[in-house]
């Protein structure tokens, strides 16, 4: 499960149309800068291919029905004060969202897995007994790894927001508005080209979970390098001892040339020579060092991520989704 933005309002006098050639990447888009409002969708995709109804959290006190009039559209809104999710929101969410519709794509006594960020505000103590009751195990990314890991940021927001905006222009060009009753029908067509079993299954191949490949999604430039063993580190000298040797030969060519522009040339690569040695030989050794230390003491998995995160939830502010026929509606 994760959350994206859409924009939504009036163009301002200054909005004009933009004519290029169709299909250009390059051409530029119209100016869309007036009053703009943002609504919070929440998506939840499947590794079968399949995406859950979505839930709308629009911004206001209290949520108009009105907005989901149409039952074919389907999914489920909401409101808060800020237009962001909240505790309230992802409890309300998960209980009357993920909880009937991914039991009827898996099976009942099935075993669920939901993957989210570990933001504080899509986790509260009674979601996670609700959670357990259900055979629902809630897995939480680590902290800095949600570009690789991240399902919807993988492969499916990307193309989403590009149709959403196709979606928007179409509609400005008309109108010069895209009005709240407007976002769900915009977006459920914006919807089907970036959230296709296509798009899906490519998020799940990417980041490795399915099918599960360990660390496919995270690239080799992040993990650090093995300690480097006693030969190794003989070699590294060895290498820092040429460059020193090599710098003090530039710097010894260097008085015996004429031409000013020779002589300030053999300063600096001397220089240069002299400051990467000693770069490598001040960190290169050190980092070993704390390695060996880390592997040494049992210490080399260890890791302190601390969140400054805070919820955004008020006490007053309230939640209440239902669910009609055909759709989830809030209220």
């Amino acid at each position: 499960m994760d959350e994206t933005g859409v924009q939504h309002g009036v163009a301002n006098k200054r909005f004009h149309h933009v004519v290029g050639a169709q299909g250009r990447k390059d051409a530029p888009a119209a100016r869309k800068d007036g009053s703009q409002e943002l609504t919070t969708v929440l998506e939840c995709i499947g590794a079968g291919g399949a995406a859950l109804p979505p839930a709308y959290v629009f911004k206001g006190k209290q949520t108009d029905l009105t907005l989901l009039c149409e039952e074919e559209l389907g999914g489920s809104i909401t409101s808060s004060e800020s237009g962001w999710t909240n505790t309230a929101i992802a409890h309300e969410w998960f209980k009357k969202v993920f909880l009937p519709e991914s039991e009827e794509l898996s099976g009942k006594e099935v075993h669920r897995l939901l993957i989210m960020d570990g933001h504080t505000s899509h986790f509260t103590l009674e979601m996670m007994k609700l959670a357990k009751q259900h055979n629902v195990h809630v897995l939480s990314l680590p902290s800095h790894s949600t570009h690789g890991l991240a399902l919807l940021d993988r492969a499916c927001f990307g193309p989403l927001k590009t149709a959403w905006a196709e979606e928007q222009r179409k509609e400005m060009m008309m109108t010069n508005v895209v009005r709240r009753e407007d976002v769900i029908r915009l977006y459920q067509h914006a919807r089907k080209k970036g959230l296709s079993e296509a798009y899906i299954r490519s998020a799940y191949r990417a980041t490795g979970i399915w099918p599960l490949t360990g660390i496919a999604a995270i690239p080799k430039a992040m993990f650090a390098p093995p300690p480097r063993n006693e030969q190794e580190m003989t070699e590294e000298r060895n290498k820092a001892y040429m460059s020193s040797q090599l710098a003090q030969s530039l710097w010894d060519l260097s008085g015996k040339q004429r031409s000013d522009t020779a002589r300030q040339q053999l300063v600096t690569a001397a220089r240069t020579l002299q400051g990467a040695s000693a770069v490598d030989s001040l960190f290169g050794d050190l980092t070993n060092r704390l390695r060996m230390h880390a592997v040494g003491s049992g210490n080399e998995g260890q890791a302190t991520c601390i969140s400054g995160s805070t919820s955004r939830l008020r006490k007053s502010e309230t939640v209440d989704f239902r669910r009609g026929h055909c759709c989830y509606i809030g209220g």
